[in-house]
């Protein structure tokens, strides 16, 4: 007895000498990381750098994650907000549930770039400096899947644990003495290339005996190997289905992604000095599209990349364009992936699936436009060193071509060709936008919320297209965000037009800012309860003062009162203006739905052609 008990003794001391041996050594490994497209020998420090995520211990619907990847501006924000609420911690994963039950299985999914990798790389970190499961665990061990598919065909779950260590002399005995007492962490389970279809007499339940890797690993999730042990499992949501074929009971977590205070964080962290970042963040927060998508790290990590190049040059210019493409760049092209399992990216697969996907892929579908338009393409191989191919731009433009030449009906079918013109204002290519709208005539949209940015793409529209006629905008409401919300963003300088819009403009200004242009050809501008204000009044008659090509203009059931149809005149009678109806000229410009009187005809006479 007393020798057992020395034994046991000496056993614990190796493992103890042991463990803090291997937590120094985890701790060098991870506390200094290499960042996507870093040069050589460039590591940040990943405690200073990493920033609070927002996970959720629950499995959302399809619906509900459709809805939160549709939302954007304020209404995203409220809803991040409100998930930061029920969010729970790294160290909160293996609590016991509202029956007393603690998982050993934890699968931690979430999208592209949304920081399954780096979460899993903190946890090692943390545990190695004591900061989270310092009792619960006395080993963590770390497998990258990526590199599985490109290792030995077969091992032992020893061989997985050693390539974790400092040196060959693992006490793997003592180690293995307490199953309880390990965890290991599976990261990116979506990328192995197994079918994990085995039968069960082909699992092992010995750690020494070695196996096909497939199913090694599948003997762990299915509690075979070390059946007291703990796992967490990383994956994209499109392996969920493949993972619960080849594993026990276990509890789900979703990273969500940073908060609006989260994303302001990590600029703070990533630039190290207070005026970069705030000038940074605040410059990023105007852009609701490129803010909202910052939520997911890796953009956030692209965008303060961008930043950081341009503020060091000495000036500041993001657009869409820039942003979409290095986004394409990193999460396709990045040089990690280049042998890893990736999805179908045909573009002709992905433009049939949109209108059947509820709209998810509204995004992707954005960029992809951006990313080929001819200067960015050029400026992405300038600075990264990657050539961009223009293969797909014919199957985007019969995509996008328009089969109708006007459309006002359902609300869906209007988001749906709303989208189309989103996606060709995101190309800002002259030549390919004439060539998607060389008979486009009419645009008559109903009883539709127009958001800032639907109101820059028809803008760019009235400005673009050489053949539209007529804009028909009825019972339209205009800048639908509630700026008197704490959340909302402010109004924003836009980057694509070269008049900006202020907070004192009219909501109509970016519309009037087009008709000024001299280019377009538009004739009919009808906005029908509209709940125009004054300043609406002002911004058209700075625009009438200018636009020679306007014939009718109908302002029918909004109330402008005395003051509005003053201004709408004052800009009438200006010795620019070329619609001088009264004064027999002919093609005079028509005003229907005006209020008060005024030295300008209301409705056709029988003498104008």
């Amino acid at each position: 007895m007393c020798v057992r008990d020395s034994a046991a003794r000496l056993r614990k001391a190796i493992e103890k000498d042991y463990r803090v041996k291997y937590k120094e050594h985890i701790k060098k490994q991870y506390q200094l990381i290499k960042e996507r497209n870093s040069r050589r020998g460039e590591n940040v420090n990943l405690s200073k750098i990493y920033t609070k995520l927002t996970i959720i211990s629950k499995l959302r619907c399809k619906k509900e994650r459709e809805h939160e990847i549709m939302a954007s501006g304020w209404k995203h924000a409220k809803i991040m907000t409100e998930r930061a609420r029920s969010s729970v911690t790294m160290n909160s994963l293996f609590d016991s549930d509202e029956n007393g039950q603690t998982p050993q299985i934890v699968v931690l999914q979430g999208a592209a770039g949304i920081g399954k990798t780096m979460t899993a790389k903190k946890i090692m970190l943390d545990w190695a400096s004591g900061d989270v499961y310092e009792n619960r665990f006395a080993y963590i061990f770390y497998i990258n899947c990526r590199e599985i598919n490109y290792g030995s065909k077969s091992g032992t779950v020893i061989d997985l644990i050693t390539k974790n260590c400092p040196d060959r002399n693992v006490p793997i005995k003592e180690i293995l003495f307490n199953q309880e007492k390990l965890l290991f962490i599976i990261d990116g389970f979506d990328e192995l290339r197994f079918s994990f279809d085995q039968k069960e007499d082909s699992l092992g339940t010995d750690p020494r005996k070695e196996m096909p890797v497939e199913d090694t690993l599948s003997s762990l999730f299915r509690k075979k190997l070390l059946p007291k042990s703990y796992l967490i499992i990383t994956t994209r949501p499109t392996a969920l289905e493949k993972l619960q074929q080849c594993m026990a009971c276990s509890r789900y977590a979703e990273i969500l992604g940073f908060s609006e205070d989260d994303r302001k964080e990590y600029f703070h962290k990533f630039f190290g000095n207070n005026i970069d970042a705030t000038k940074a963040f605040d410059f990023v927060k105007q852009n609701e599209m490129l803010f909202t998508m910052c939520f997911v790290p890796i953009v956030c990590w692209i965008t303060c990349t961008v930043m950081k190049q341009q503020l060091e040059a000495g000036f500041i210019h993001l657009s869409f364009q820039e942003f979409f493409a290095d986004l394409f760049y990193v999460l396709e092209e990045d040089e990690q992936m280049k042998y890893s399992v990736t999805p179908n990216r045909d573009a002709k697969l992905l433009l049939e699936n949109y209108g059947k996907s509820g709209n998810y892929l509204m995004l992707t579908v954005r960029f992809l436009f951006g990313l080929l338009n001819e200067e960015i393409m050029k400026d992405i191989e300038k600075k990264i060193g990657l050539k961009i191919s223009p293969k797909i731009k014919p199957d985007l433009l019969k995509w996008v071509k328009p089969k109708k030449l006007s459309f006002s009906s359902l609300h869906d079918e209007l988001t749906y060709k709303l989208e189309e013109f989103h996606c060709l204002y995101e190309i800002q290519e002259e030549s390919f936008v004439k060539s998607a709208l060389d008979h486009f005539t009419e645009i008559d949209i109903y009883n539709y919320p127009l958001t800032q940015m639907d109101q820059m793409v028809i803008s760019f529209f009235v400005k673009s297209c050489p053949t539209l006629k007529s804009l028909w905008l009825s019972v339209c409401k205009f800048g639908v965000e509630d700026k008197n919300e704490e959340l909302t963003p402010p109004p924003a300088k836009r980057l694509c037009l070269q008049e900006q819009a202020e907070p004192n403009n009219s909501p109509v200004y970016l519309l009037c800012q087009a008709l000024k242009d001299p280019n377009r050809k538009l004739k009919i501008l009808k906005l029908e309860k509209c709940n125009l204000t004054v300043a609406c009044y002002r911004d058209l008659s700075s625009a009438l003062s200018i636009n020679q090509t306007l014939r009718e203009l109908d302002l029918s059931y909004n109330d402008q009162g005395n003051r509005g149809v003053q201004d709408l005149c004052k800009g009438l009678k200006h010795p620019n203006c070329k619609h001088s109806g009264w004064r027999g000229v002919v093609s005079p410009l028509v005003v229907v739905g005006l209020s008060a009187t005024c030295s300008v005809p209301t409705r056709p006479s029988q003498n104008w052609s």
